[in-house]
């Protein structure tokens, strides 16, 4: 029940969009390289 609270917390999403970010901005980095 915990898990599925924290799923919906805001805290969650704003981990989410910065795990994407950083995701985003390592691919071009990857990408800018070859």
């Amino acid at each position: 029940m915990y898990v599925l609270k924290f799923f919906k917390s805001k805290r969650y999403k704003r981990i989410k969009r910065l795990v994407e970010e950083i995701g985003g901005i390592m691919w071009c980095m990857n990408q800018r390289k070859s």
